[in-house]
């Protein structure tokens, strides 16, 4: 949802001209993904991660860290 909300913001700024409401979204983006590699590293991928779930996850939304951290957590 809140990657949603970024996109939007991003997107309203760029049809209205508006360059607030784009650099918000761009903001947003950016602390929103800061914040998810920190966690991400701090994550151990053998007791906290959800493999080939997460990875084919990853794969659908295109979220690279998804498909990284559940192939890094796959168990065969």
């Amino acid at each position: 949802m809140v990657n949603l909300c970024r996109r939007l913001q991003s997107t309203i700024g760029s049809v209205t001209g508006s360059q607030a409401w784009k650099t918000s979204g761009e903001q947003d983006k950016a602390h929103a993904l800061a914040s998810l590699k920190a966690v991400a590293e701090k994550r151990d991928p053998a007791s906290q991660g959800y493999g080939k779930f997460e990875e084919t996850l990853g794969k659908v939304t295109g979220c690279e860290g998804m498909k990284h951290e559940g192939a890094a957590s796959k168990k065969d």
